[in-house]
């Protein structure tokens, strides 16, 4: 898989690997880059920053899963731009990491299907 080149002019078109009215996953097949669009917020991830946001919401949801206020905004996950930060419920977190399940299920899946058919 390549990185995305900076210098490189192509618009991503993204292949969905999930979507609902909560959000979605898709993935640029030139350049790998990954977007994840949750409420108002869109968030670029080269496959490895993906892959490590995706672990932080696993721990958060582990550290968080016995919080009995599931709708209080008390989560916050800091980004790389300085002064943006995602602020989210427990109910939120729940609902970002099945968004974020549902699309590795799929990518999984239709990488098999690729190895299948080469």
């Amino acid at each position: 898989k390549r990185s995305r080149d900076p210098n490189q002019n192509h618009m991503c078109k993204y292949k969905m690997l999930y979507h609902s009215s909560k959000g979605y996953v898709g993935e640029c097949p030139s350049c790998q880059q990954i977007q994840l669009a949750y409420g108002t917020a869109a968030l670029n991830f080269e496959p490895e920053q993906y892959l490590n946001f995706y672990n932080l919401l696993l721990g958060k949801q582990k550290e968080y899963q016995n919080d009995p206020n599931k709708n209080g905004k008390k989560i916050t996950l800091a980004t790389e731009y300085p002064g943006f930060a995602l602020v989210l419920s427990v109910a939120e977190l729940n609902e970002l990491v099945v968004i974020l399940s549902r699309a590795n299920f799929e990518n999984e899946v239709q990488s098999l299907i690729a190895s299948i058919n080469k």
